[in-house]
């Protein structure tokens, strides 16, 4: 007799190879049933917020690079200015990955970004956010951006 379809072990399902199969079996699912009741940790939300006037704390933002460059100090770091649909001048602020985000920020692109905005200096910075290239203003091209997305 067949056993149910939930109980096919993952590795018989077509695009899960070795490396795939140790992974899933890491995180205790062994069977499609298994998989079919994996559940996220936690969900963020990644709507966009119309902003007016910015408030420190969690948040995804349209924003156009304006320009990008390396600074120089104890840490190197990469800093991009942007600005919000709506004018407002963020700073992205990078300390890991500098060469790839050096490349990714090219001038008058558009882009998600989703973090944690912080007062510093007098003006807003968000260190690290998530970035979603974008290929117009109006979120055209988005995965993530613009819906809650499961971890």
């Amino acid at each position: 007799m067949a056993r149910p379809f939930y109980q096919v072990p993952i590795d018989l399902i077509k695009g899960v190879g070795e490396a795939k199969k140790k992974a899933l079996l890491k995180e205790g699912i062994a069977t499609i049933e298994d998989l079919l009741y994996y559940l996220p940790r936690r969900y963020l939300d990644r709507s966009v917020r119309d902003v007016i006037f910015l408030e420190e704390g969690p948040a995804t933002l349209l924003v156009q690079v304006k320009s990008s460059f390396l600074a120089h100090g104890k840490r190197s770091r990469l800093m991009a200015q942007v600005r919000t649909l709506q004018g407002h001048p963020i700073t992205l602020v990078f300390f890991h990955g500098i060469r790839y985000y050096r490349y990714s920020l090219k001038p008058d692109a558009y882009l998600a970004v989703s973090g944690r905005l912080e007062k510093f200096g007098g003006s807003f910075q968000m260190v690290h956010p998530d970035l979603e290239s974008l290929d117009s203003a109006d979120m055209e091209g988005a995965i993530h951006t613009g819906r809650i997305v499961p971890l």
